[in-house]
């Protein structure tokens, strides 16, 4: 038996296919929070990091809410 992830069947992953991967970390229930986003294109030998975004190189941002 497969199992789903996220209530949808396993998709093989092709050629020219370009995929998000979003975490997020932050206490549960609370206000703060972060979400990071890196996008692949997938190629014949892998992938290729498409995210131009430093993503090393953190960034603080407070908004007043």
């Amino acid at each position: 038996m497969t199992k789903k992830a996220g209530g949808y069947a396993p998709t093989p992953l092709k050629e020219g296919m370009i995929l998000a991967l979003e975490t997020w970390t932050g206490r549960r229930g609370g206000r703060d929070g972060v979400r990071l986003e890196e996008n692949f294109l997938v190629t014949k030998d892998g992938y290729e990091l498409l995210t131009r975004w430093p993503i090393a190189e953190w960034m603080e941002c407070w908004l007043p809410y």
